[in-house]
């Protein structure tokens, strides 16, 4: 009771979204001074909601669910401090010596691949640390995640004549697919996946020799399939 966090209503429940869930949340809370300092407050709260009219309490703030998670996990949030240490020194070193003479450009693709190869590692981590998987990181989760989804996206930007750097992209898109399948988010998994399989389909018909693209595009077509299964849209699954 004192270390676990408690189930969000939401979870037991869609009914109970919204207003009741955050004051239930308020009572719950093991900081004492976030927690509502006598029965008459919770009771005010309470006939407030019942009338329709704002309520006292308010949702926990990203930050503050931040710090918690930190406080419980410090040495997995040491790891990933340590992760975007080395990405930012990456990208502004890859950054610095793009500009410089030719000669220079083999190293800075090399420090650049260091940076990408520290991501990969990190969205490896992100997706499959058991931590992250527990209820009520559902959004961390998506938020770490999504930052190392910028990364590449950024990337492309700054190469989207290269094919390789596209293809690193659309495997990004299709790990945060299946990450979302897997949170139960179908809308944003098939926004995902057809993120991924657009730029798939474009590598493909550019260079239909190109054996790993369409492999891993087939085998997209395949995820998209069971997403729209399961999200009952079953004429595009079919398809």
């Amino acid at each position: 009771i004192r270390e676990q966090e408690p189930t969000k209503l939401s979870v037991v429940s869609k009914v109970y979204r919204g207003d009741i869930e955050t004051i239930v949340a308020k009572a719950l809370e093991k900081d004492k001074a976030r927690r509502y300092q006598s029965a008459a407050d919770l009771a005010a709260d309470l006939r407030r909601y019942l009338n329709s009219e704002p309520i006292v309490a308010r949702p926990a703030s990203t930050i503050y669910q931040l710090k918690k998670f930190a406080a419980r996990n410090r040495a997995f949030v040491g790891g990933v401090m340590v992760v975007f240490v080395v990405l930012i020194a990456g990208v502004a070193t890859s950054t610095w010596l793009a500009i410089q003479a030719s000669r220079q450009r083999e190293r800075a693709e090399t420090n650049f691949r260091a940076a990408l190869d520290v991501v990969d590692k990190y969205l490896v981590q992100v997706g499959e640390s058991p931590d992250l998987k527990a209820k009520g990181l559902e959004e961390l989760r998506r938020r770490l995640f999504m930052t190392a989804k910028d990364f590449y996206a950024t990337f492309v930007q700054q190469n989207a004549d290269d094919p390789k750097r596209r293809y690193e992209l659309a495997i990004a898109h299709l790990r945060l697919s299946a990450i979302e399948r897997e949170m139960g988010d179908l809308k944003s998994a098939e926004s995902s996946a057809s993120e991924s399989l657009a730029i798939l389909e474009s590598i493909v018909a550019a260079d239909p020799a190109d054996e790993s693209a369409a492999r891993d595009m087939v085998n997209l077509y395949d995820t998209l399939g069971l997403a729209y299964a399961d999200s009952s849209q079953f004429d595009k699954a079919e398809a």
